[in-house]
Formats: structure tokens, C-alpha cells, sequence
């Protein structure tokens, strides 16, 4: 605790007494404005800003013009090294309780006010009048400024006056003692005036060591913040009660959420899954239960379901840190997670395609073997009929391996860009006979109708890619359909849309993201006359959740169908390919237990 030698302290005060008058005035003179006040809820991040911008080192912390305390440089300091987040962490967290004040009567002695700081060990008093209201701030330099010293200074002491040769001799005695005294009080002076200027050199190097800390504190703040708020990876920070505390923009934008509608909730209620909740906790109490010697970094790394602002289901994979305070506590956790939900939608894909594909080769790849097995060992002679029937189970086999192999090609040339259309003006009736042609041969087996319904519309198109393209629906619509049930197959035209459904459409195309707009710019059908294709049939019907992905590749509305009816799951997706090429849109809508209708829109003169 520094020592305030003040006038009146010292046996020598006396040529440096002052009336109480004069003591009041300067006391008085000591009231210096306040360079920094802030009110209670000002955050750290913010405080750390404006002590630098005024220069000083404390805060005058008050509330509609009452001193609530005094928050200096060095309880900042101490805060920031203590604190994970000053961000969130406001000055009324941190100001000392019931702080000192020095009231306007209390300025008429200057030895009480230097002895109020000394007791209550602090360089500030607040100065209120009788209401409360603050009036200015006393401090330890400023008192001693207005006194004409400087902090800690001792006074040198006076040499004694010599005296008369004659004097007693016990007079003389004491002068010689009286001069020793003031010689080693010279010395201690000396001494302490040099042990006071290293004190001031160490405490200006400390001040120095202490502002270049909190810069370099402050750069490396700045630079993890400007890492996780720009990072494309989900950054998620819980307290120990699951409480979030932080998340950066990317989870935000993900998710749909403001920060201020999140900070503070219970993620667990907020985001986890009603039936996953019970194991997302168990799991993160476990995580504290610890210790770092023992923790496994598979321990760390959990995979599950959040739901975004919509109720729509996101999955992400965490990788996950315990966080400590400076004693060593562990207060929370800060996770890095990944939106996987795209990554596992391939993957569930590829395991249905492997599954798919499979089958479809072992099953023509089975017939083919056993079957020449049987008619090269001479076990079934080649022109007996039973023969005969292998021989025609082979061809069957192989060549519905072609076509496998074909659709694979085809898909993976499609997709490539590297396939051109053929165009040229046609009529519609030569497509839809052709289809009716090919009908008779794959829908024997069931008895199915097939009911074409085509006025003969002129376009400009490729024959080829459109006669496959319906093939495949009506195919598909035989395999998915009873016996004796119906199909129907029309085209028929459609009138131009009204100037407001064109207004909507350009606004449509206008609000999509690039690569969305580009594929619908290259649709000038959808404002122009078009002609429409339609095929229902009396099936099963698909469900509505199906119907949104039942076009991408290797897609089955029920894995099982494989094995059942055939087919990959690239037959419709090839049709949607077909289609955009023309520039037109393939949809489809369907009643489950009733039959579904497929229909695609071409441009009449498209060329």
C-alpha cells in the first residue's frame, strides 16, 4: 500500500501548516472531472475500447449521474485473463461493491482525505453532494497536485543552524548529535529518492509490459473472432448447463435463427430431436465427467440430428473441446461441426445403387451362366425345345444386361453435357405411334390397355430422345400397374400463360440463386405456347415425400421394388434429362392407392 507523506505528518510540519481555510481550498482544487464514465451494462469488449480512446486507467462506473464504483485498468486486466468471453460480460459483473465515496463536507482537511485513501486502499474517491450526485473525482495524483508534491515524496530535512561558540557544553553536545542525525536522514533521503525513481522505472516498464499484454490480448481475440465468424464450418459454444453461449454466423444462416434468439436457450430444447434428447445429454454429461488424461479423441467426435428454423432435419457431425477458466474449471464445451446431411443422402444413394445394380447384374449374369453350362456340357441339347428355351433365356439375359450397361452409359453421357439433340420439326402422332407400337410387346404378360389420345401438334424436337424418354414412363407405368388396369397416354396444347403469370415466373427467375437461374432461363417455353405429354396409369400411386426425389438418379420409391419389378433407379432420370434439353419440365402427381399422372411441357417452336 503506497504511503501518502503528507504536511502535518511529519515533526518538521510546522513551516508548511495551513488554516482550514486553506486546506479547504485545496481539497477543494483536487475534484477533477471524471475522464471515463460508463454505465453498469456496458460490456468489457467495449469498456477496453474507451479507456484506451480516453487515456486513462480506471472507469467511473455510474447510473443516471450516481457512482455505483471504480473499475481500473488493473481489475480489466485481471478480468480478461479470467473471462473466456468478455464480449458477454458486462462492467456491472465486475465492480467492487459498496465503494468509497467522499462526500462534499468531507473537503475541508486534505490529511483526512489522504487518510480515507489509505484505509480503503484505493487512488479514486468519488465526490458526491448530499443528494448523491456526483460532483467530480478526487485521486491520489490530483490531491498531491494540488498540494504542489508528487506522489510519495519525502520531504529532505533541514540542516540545524549552527550555534555561538560559547554556548553550554551540553548544548554543543546535542548540536554534534543533532548533526548526525541529519546527516544519515540526508542519507536515507538520498536513499529513498533513488529507490524512488527505480520504482518508478519498474512500475513504467509493468505499465508498458501491461499495455503491450492487452494488445497482443485484444489481436488475438480479434483474430479467432474473425476466424470463427468467417470459418464454413458450424462453431457452437454450451455452458455446463447446455446453456449456448455463443454460435457463429454460419451456424446462424444454416439454421435460420438470429443470434439474439438463441443466446442463453437450452439447446437441447431448442435444437436436439425429442427422441434423440435423452442421449445428446447423457452424452454431453459424460464429456465433463472426463478428465483430460483419460479423454479419447473418439470420445470428442458425435454425430446427430439438429433441426433448423423450418422443423426441417440437418445432420452434423461434432468434433468437441472442453473449455477451462484460469483456475482450471471446466465451464463449458465449444464445438466445430460439419452439415453432413447431403454427404449421407450420397451415401444411403450409393448403397441403394451397389444394392440395385447388383442384383440386376446377378440375376441376367445367373441365367446366362447356368444356362450355357447346361448346352456346353451337352446336359440339354441346343435344338431340343428345352433347348431352344435356354438359348432364348440367355438372349433375354444379355440383352437386358445391355441395356443395364446402357442406361449407366447413357446417364454419365448425359450428365457430362457431351450429348447433342438431333432436332427437327415432326408431329407429335409420330412419336405416339411409335410408343403404341412398342406397348404391345411389354404389356402382354398383364393384359394392361394402353388409350393414346394425340390431336398431331407440329413441333420441333428430337423423335429419338422423346420416344425413349416416354418409353420409360410407360414402362414404368406397366411395371407399377395391376392386370387389366388402364393407361392413357395424350398431348395436347397449352395457351400461352396470362402478362401476371408471366410477371410471377420472370420475379421467380429473377429471386433464384445463379445456377438455378441459369437452367430456367433456358426455358423460354414456360412464357411461350407449349405442348403438353401426358402419362397416367391406375398403379399403386407414389407417396408426396417420394415425389420430390423420385427423379434423381438411383432412386426407388421402395428398395424392394428391385427385386420385385426390376429397374435401377436411373429410368426417370434420364427422362428429366431428356426433357431440360428440349427445354422443358418433367413433373409428377400421384394418389396413393389411386395412380399416378407423369407429364412434361415442350416448347412448339423450339428449335
Amino acid at each position: 500500500m503506497t504511503h501518502f507523506d503528507l504536511p502535518g505528518s511529519s515533526p518538521h510540519s510546522s513551516k508548511i501548516d495551513r488554516s482550514k481555510t486553506d486546506q479547504s481550498a485545496i481539497a477543494s482544487s483536487a475534484i477533477i472531472p471524471v475522464p471515463l464514465m460508463l454505465p453498469p451494462e456496458t460490456l468489457l469488449d467495449r469498456a477496453i475500447v474507451c479507456v484506451q480512446a480516453a487515456q486513462t486507467d480506471y472507469i467511473l462506473v455510474v447510473k443516471q449521474q450516481r457512482p455505483l464504483g471504480v473499475v481500473t485498468n488493473q481489475l480489466l486486466l485481471e478480468t480478461i485473463a479470467d473471462t473466456s468471453a468478455i464480449a458477454k460480460t458486462t462492467l456491472a459483473a465486475i465492480t467492487p461493491p459498496q465503494p468509497v465515496m467522499l462526500k462534499a463536507t468531507e473537503l475541508e482537511d486534505t490529511q483526512a482525505i489522504a487518510k480515507k485513501m489509505q484505509q480503503s486502499q484505493t487512488y479514486h474517491l468519488p465526490v458526491i453532494d448530499d443528494t448523491g450526485q456526483l460532483l467530480g473525482i478526487v485521486t491520489h495524483r490530483s490531491l498531491l497536485r494540488a498540494m504542489n508534491l508528487t506522489i510519495g515524496q519525502p520531504q529532505e530535512p533541514v540542516a540545524p543552524r549552527a550555534i555561538q561558540p560559547e554556548a553550554d557544553p551540553e548544548l554543543k553536545a546535542a548540536y554534534v548529535q543533532l548533526e548526525k542525525d541529519h546527516i544519515a536522514l540526508s542519507t536515507a533521503y538520498q536513499k529513498t529518492t533513488q529507490a524512488e525513481q527505480a520504482l518508478r522505472q519498474v512500475n513504467t516498464s509493468l505499465e508498458s509490459r501491461v499495455e503491450a499484454r492487452t494488445a497482443d490480448l485484444r489481436q488475438a481475440e480479434y483474430r479467432w473472432r474473425m476466424l470463427l465468424d468467417n470459418v464454413n464450418l458450424i462453431v457452437v459454444g454450451l455452458d455446463r448447463e447446455g446453456r449456448i453461449a455463443y454460435a457463429n454466423p454460419y451456424f446462424l444462416s444454416l439454421t435460420g435463427y438470429e443470434d439474439s434468439e438463441i443466446i442463453g436457450t437450452d439447446w437441447f430444447e431448442r435444437f436436439i430431436p425429442a427422441e434423440d434428447r435423452a442421449d445428446c445429454k447423457r452424452y454431453f454429461e459424460q464429456l465433463f465427467c472426463q478428465t483430460e488424461t483419460v479423454t479419447l479423441a473418439d470420445d470428442l467426435r458425435h454425430t446427430n440430428v439438429i433441426y433448423d428454423r423450418n422443423g426441417q432435419e440437418v445432420l452434423i457431425n461434432w468434433n468437441n473441446t472442453l473449455l477451462s477458466d484460469g483456475q482450471g474449471r471446466t465451464i463449458g464445451t465449444a464445438s466445430i461441426g460439419e452439415d453432413i446431411t447431403e454427404r449421407a443422402e450420397i451415401e444411403k444413394m450409393k448403397a441403394e445403387f451397389i444394392s440395385v445394380v447388383s442384383h440386376e447384374l446377378r440375376t441376367p449374369l445367373t441365367a446366362i451362366h447356368g444356362g450355357i453350362k447346361l448346352l456346353t456340357k451337352g446336359l440339354v441339347s441346343s435344338s431340343s425345345e428345352q433347348g431352344k428355351a435356354l438359348l432364348n433365356v440367355v438372349a433375354n439375359s444379355s440383352e437386358r444386361l445391355v441395356q443395364l450397361v446402357n442406361s449407366i452409359l447413357e446417364l454419365e453421357w448425359m450428365a457430362s453435357d457431351k450429348s447433342l439433340l438431333k432436332k427437327r420439326s415432326l408431329n407429335t402422332q409420330e412419336i405416339t405411334q411409335k410408343i403404341a407400337q412398342s406397348f404391345e410387346t411389354v404389356s402382354v404378360l398383364k393384359d394392361i390397355t394402353l388409350t393414346v389420345n394425340d390431336p398431331g401438334i407440329e413441333i420441333v424436337a428430337d423423335g429419338d430422345r422423346l420416344v425413349q424418354a416416354l418409353n420409360n414412363l410407360i414402362h414404368n407405368a406397366v411395371r407399377f400397374s395391376p392386370e387389366k388396369s388402364k393407361i392413357w397416354l395424350s398431348v395436347e396444347l397449352e395457351e400461352p400463360p396470362t402478362p401476371e403469370k408471366q410477371k410471377q415466373k420472370k420475379q421467380k427467375l429473377e429471386n433464384q440463386e445463379p445456377e438455378t437461374q441459369k437452367s430456367e432461363t433456358q426455358k423460354p417455353e414456360t412464357l411461350n405456347q407449349a405442348v403438353r405429354f401426358k402419362v397416367r396409369d391406375q398403379g399403386r400411386g407414389i407417396p408426396p415425400e417420394k415425389c420430390k426425389i423420385i427423379f434423381e438418379s438411383f432412386t426407388q420409391v421402395d428398395a424392394s421394388d428391385t427385386r420385385r419389378e426390376g429397374g435401377t433407379g436411373i429410368g426417370l432420370s434420364i427422362c428429366r434429362r431428356i426433357v431440360e434439353q428440349h427445354g422443358g419440365t418433367l413433373a409428377v402427381e400421384s394418389t396413393l392407392g389411386e395412380g399416378s399422372c407423369f407429364s412434361f411441357t415442350l416448347p412448339v417452336a423450339s428449335a
